[in-house]
């Protein structure tokens, strides 16, 4: 029993505050993210952090909003193939907003700013030597891959996208020289999958404004990993990586510059 002022708390109370003791504890651990790695670049490379990307938003609006519609566009690209194959379906075209939206909306904020800092500035930004972009790339993707291996519902089809979106923003980072591109991708990416569509992001589950049920768990759908554990997201983050080198073909690599 918790005890306040005598009485033991109701379980409408004591809900709320698992929430947010969760909630709290998600945003400590996306904050040690962020400063750990531009500490141990600091100390450890004696180099400003504008060496591993992280520079000023002013001039690179332009990249961030690239990556926000990428982000955005990708995530709408599989929601529409998991709806039109039948392997989701919407339980009502009605938007519901709900107060968590807002919480989350600043979390992935975090997230994506966390998690580019460390996966892409930090372990691309140390790798950097090496000249191998294979190396650069694919240490990247399976280290960024590794980080989500104990949430809830992770398959190997989950392991193997997780590496290929690793992949596919350390190609944004590749090219353009700093992390705005890939923080926007992560950012909207995160956002438009849980809090729009509904659907679980990286087996966590969100109330979406839009409420979205599999009928049955397949490969296809990802199951309670939601759609990143599934193929359709392999196939959408694969010719987005091919666009990305397509259009950045012939250009100088700015990570490298």
């Amino acid at each position: 029993w918790v005890i306040c002022n005598g009485a033991p708390l109701n379980a409408d109370a004591l809900e709320w505050i698992r929430q947010a003791s969760g909630y709290a504890s998600f945003f400590l651990q996306e904050a040690v993210m962020i400063a750990v790695p531009l500490c141990a670049w600091r100390m450890g490379s004696k180099q400003p952090v504008r060496a591993m990307g992280v520079v000023p938003l002013s001039g690179h609006r332009s990249e961030l909003a690239k990556g926000l519609f990428l982000g955005a566009a990708g995530m709408g690209t599989v929601f529409l193939a998991l709806i039109v194959t039948g392997q989701a379906d919407v339980a009502a075209w009605k938007i519901t907003l709900h107060p968590t939206q807002l919480i989350w909306l600043f979390l992935f904020i975090l997230v994506g700013i966390a998690e580019e800092i460390l996966s892409r500035g930090y372990v691309m930004s140390e790798l950097r030597g090496t000249k191998s972009i294979a190396l650069i790339l694919g240490v990247n993707g399976i280290l960024f891959a590794l980080m989500h291996g104990g949430n809830p519902g992770i398959s190997p089809i989950a392991m193997g996208n997780l590496v290929l979106v690793g992949i596919l923003t350390g190609v944004m980072y590749l090219f353009n020289g700093t992390l705005w591109m890939p923080i926007g991708f992560h950012i909207a990416w995160n956002y438009v999958q849980g809090c729009v569509f509904g659907l679980p992001v990286s087996g966590l589950p969100i109330h979406g404004m839009l409420t979205t049920i599999y009928p049955h768990q397949t490969h296809w759908n990802g199951g309670s990993f939601g759609p990143e554990g599934g193929i359709w997201v392999s196939i959408v983050s694969l010719v987005l990586v091919c666009l990305l080198v397509w259009n950045g073909k012939g250009r100088q690599n700015a990570f490298f510059a």
